[in-house]
């Protein structure tokens, strides 16, 4: 039941009928919160698809709160079993681009900039500090932006 709904509110909101999908993904947050609990990566999931659609009505404090729960959540969840965090891996960077981009149409650069550097440090580990990969290449961009806009050109050179 929860899948077809799902799918409803996707079409709805492709469709333009985007306050009735914010309804539908209210209801069906609601649903998996109660049924499989915040922890659930579905319910994760849900949670960023009614952040977005909050987001296409301009309604960014709600969807930021979504977002910075998600994270939250997230990250309890890396420091879980292997298995669990190998599930949610996957989740924690997207995450962390929505967030970043939430405070940044909400002129919260600080937040951009720690965001930012958190992802870096994720990359490079990951990467082994490859310039060659090109999420890390593009986060070193970000981040030198995000410096340059704090005032802090020294920082973005190094």
């Amino acid at each position: 039941m929860l899948f077809r709904s799902e799918t409803f509110a996707e079409i709805l909101s492709n469709s333009g009928r985007i306050n009735e999908a914010i309804g539908l993904r209210e209801e069906i947050l609601k649903k998996r919160r109660e049924k499989f609990g915040e922890e659930d990566v579905d319910t994760i999931r849900v949670m960023g698809q009614l952040a977005d659609s909050y987001k296409e009505l301009s309604c960014f404090n709600k969807a930021l709160a979504l977002e910075e729960k998600m994270l939250r959540t997230l990250r309890l969840l890396l420091e879980q079993t292997e298995e669990v965090a190998e599930e949610v891996a996957s989740f924690v960077l997207p995450t962390m681009i929505k967030l970043e981009t939430s405070y940044s149409r909400m002129g919260r650069l600080e937040e951009v900039l720690k965001v930012q550097e958190e992802e870096f440090q994720i990359l490079a580990v990951e990467s082994d500090w490859s310039p060659a990969n090109p999420d890390l290449s593009h986060t070193m961009q970000r981040l030198a932006i995000s410096y340059s806009k704090l005032d802090r050109p020294e920082d973005a050179i190094r």
